[in-house]
């Protein structure tokens, strides 16, 4: 039975209904912690988007590392699923585990038409929540009353009643207004209710003398939100190399982990930042550390297509083919999600095409469940085996085949993939193509 994970990967609508009949749960999450809709909004496949919210898909649901369906489709720059999500009601002000909201992951892909739909929506949203202020006027008016002859009782309310204002100044970067909030009674290291303090607001958004001032002024610089993560986490996240530079020489441990055991080198990597991880190495950061699920920074690297980074990473001798918890490599991780470049990278640094996962799966057969033919024709010029099988006597033709994936067949039948070739139930690649297209292909 094929999956809703792997049916939402061919794009096929027939497909999904087919799953959806069986009553599978549109809520499983896979090992990342991604439903069905978080894949098909991560690839922008608009249709099935609407199809599982139609069938009761929730969009609110996160993966392990914070990201709502929102976060993934504005990070893809899919403009049609933004606009979907958001007309459900989805808030675009959610930030992830690393503090970005949808429009900080859209502003970092440089997508233009996601930005101005996510800024028009938040202006709207703002407008709703707050009247004809904006937060910005609000948070000014707020300061105005308080600086209002200041006494021991106003100093108490600073406390008790305005904690979220130094976090809103930190993130504005104005020093000025933290200087006041302090001076009148404010903790530098008070929490909001993610756990979240200045110090982690500024250091994510750059402010340097921000980051300074909190830090001269008694903040934490090894406190954890919710999820664990220090300002250090932040900072990576968000590539602020200057804002780094001073939280470790003020003691942030370089490898202390979140709570999914990501360090700073870690959140580095899924966001892109090579310039930032090669600065972290430099100072002491171990290029094969590993996260609680055994991955290292380019395991992350490459599933996530930074292919800068993964050059980085080989650069500064991360082990090429370390096994993460499901006995993956780098290049299964990035063979199965179609990262060409990386795999090229990867295959050059002398990455072992052979090594199968913990599902017995080699990077072709990973191919070849996600139809990456650029990637599948990449490995097999570097020699791997077109007859590799999986634990079912499946092979890259049997793969395709089931997912639909009609170029890829292409491909393999040219390549001399065997069609006759059967599995653990005896079945051909025609005995198991998911639609009548495949079938004539292999007739």
């Amino acid at each position: 039975m094929v999956t809703i994970f792997n049916a939402v990967l061919t794009g096929r609508k027939h497909l999904v209904n087919k799953v959806i009949a069986a009553k599978v749960s549109l809520d499983a999450q896979d090992p990342d912690g991604n439903t069905a809709l978080c894949l098909a909004a991560e690839k922008g496949l608009t249709t099935i988007v609407s199809l599982l919210l139609e069938n009761g898909a929730c969009p609110s649901t996160v993966n392990n590392i914070g990201r709502t369906v929102l976060h993934l489709a504005a990070l893809g720059g899919h403009t049609n699923v933004v606009k979907k999500l958001l007309s459900q009601g989805e808030s675009p002000l959610v930030r992830d585990a690393f503090g970005a909201s949808s429009l900080d992951l859209a502003e970092q892909g440089r997508h233009k038409k996601v930005i101005s739909i996510l800024k028009k929506c938040l202006v709207n949203e703002t407008e709703r929540t707050s009247g004809k202020e904006t937060s910005t006027e609000i948070l000014e008016n707020s300061v105005e009353t308080e600086a209002t002859n200041v006494n021991s009782k106003a100093r108490q309310s600073l406390k008790s009643k305005n904690s979220s204002m130094l976090l809103q100044a930190a993130g504005q970067g104005n020093l000025k207004r933290m200087q006041f909030l302090i001076d009148n009674g404010v903790l530098p290291s008070l929490r909001n209710s993610k756990g979240l303090t200045a110090l982690h607001v500024a250091c994510s958004n750059g402010h340097i003398e921000c980051c300074k001032l909190l830090l001269n002024r008694g903040a934490n610089v090894a406190s954890e939100d919710v999820y664990g993560r220090s300002p250090l986490h932040l900072a990576s996240s968000r590539g602020q190399i200057p804002c780094i530079n001073i939280l470790l020489k003020h003691g942030a441990k370089i490898e202390k982990g979140d709570k999914n055991g990501m360090n700073a080198l870690h959140t580095a990597a899924i966001n892109g930042h090579a310039d930032c991880i090669t600065y972290l190495v430099e100072n002491g950061a171990d290029v094969s550390s590993r996260d609680g699920r055994n991955r290292t920074a380019l395991h992350i690297a490459a599933k996530s297509g930074q292919a800068t980074c993964v050059s980085v990473l080989l650069k500064h001798k991360s082990l090429v083919s370390w096994k993460d918890h499901l006995y993956r490599t780098p290049l299964h991780r990035a063979s199965y999600h179609g990262h060409l470049d990386c795999v090229l990278i990867l295959l050059k640094h002398g990455s072992d095409f052979r090594r199968k996962d913990g599902f017995g799966e080699t990077d072709v057969l990973k191919t070849a469940i996600g139809g990456h033919t650029d990637c599948m024709r990449a490995l097999l010029d570097a020699g791997a085996d077109i007859a590799a099988r999986d634990k079912s006597y499946n092979t890259a033709l049997h793969l395709a085949a089931i997912h639909c994936h009609e170029e890829t067949v292409k491909f393999l039948l040219q390549a001399g993939a065997n069609r006759a070739a059967k599995n653990k139930e005896k079945l051909t690649p025609l005995k198991v193509a998911g639609n009548d297209t495949v079938r004539s292909l292999l007739s």
